[in-house]
């Protein structure tokens, strides 16, 4: 696995980190390596860049546990973005989102393509909204890995804990349906398709109308 990725997981992970998505201990390393899609042995090569950066540090008989200070240049930051709108975030999302899928089109490594491939037959088999919201995050955080691009991945990685809050999970958590899911998996499918023949603009119309049709799920407007 070639060390840029490396690097590129390392800094997603830093930035998960100081945006406070974990406390205590991190996920182990077999869960973390199966959510960015890659072996074990390239994920330890990223937390020790971390570790290196003082954010985390690893005990034996604890696991790798996150160092208070990392965290703290983006508390400020996150406590002030954390309130925004829902449908502010979707209408960023929809400007964001089509464009780092042709980036991903264009940039994905075969085991990036693999990742995105795992994420979306998880979420085609998920029978809860719960098993549907993990696969459809790591569908959507593979797309933004492969883009191979840091800024666009360590905002994204923002974006996930503020979708992880508690008054954004109530509105997917109404909006959800298994029709819906089965509509949102062939859409996904869709991206999938285009990422994968390296279409970048069909991959970008895709995902644009996957969060068209989100946006008017959840909010009843585009």
């Amino acid at each position: 696995m070639p060390k840029q990725f490396a690097r590129d997981i390392a800094a997603s992970l830093a930035s998960r980190i100081r945006s406070g998505e974990w406390t205590g201990a991190l996920p182990n390393e077999r869960m973390l390596a199966g959510e960015y899609g890659v072996a074990r042995n390239t994920l330890r090569r990223a937390m020790d860049m971390v570790e290196k950066e003082g954010l985390v540090s690893r005990q034996v008989g604890r696991g790798t546990l996150v160092r208070e200070q990392g965290r703290a240049e983006f508390i400020e930051i996150m406590q002030k973005i954390s309130g925004t709108s829902p449908l502010d975030i979707m209408n960023m999302r929809l400007i964001i989102e089509p464009q780092a899928c042709a980036a991903a089109a264009t940039n994905a490594s075969e085991s990036q393509l693999q990742a995105i491939r795992q994420a979306h037959s998880a979420g085609c088999e998920a029978r809860s909204m719960e098993a549907f919201e993990q696969a459809d995050n790591a569908f959507h955080h593979s797309i933004f890995l492969s883009t191979r691009n840091e800024f666009l991945t360590n905002l994204h990685d923002m974006l996930l804990v503020i979708r992880g809050r508690q008054p954004m999970v109530e509105i997917r958590r109404r909006g959800y349906s298994e029709e819906r899911r089965q509509s949102y998996c062939e859409q996904h499918g869709a991206i999938l398709g285009a990422i994968a023949l390296r279409d970048s603009a069909g991959a970008a119309k895709a995902m644009r109308e996957h969060l068209l049709a989100r946006s008017m799920n959840l909010f009843g407007t585009v």
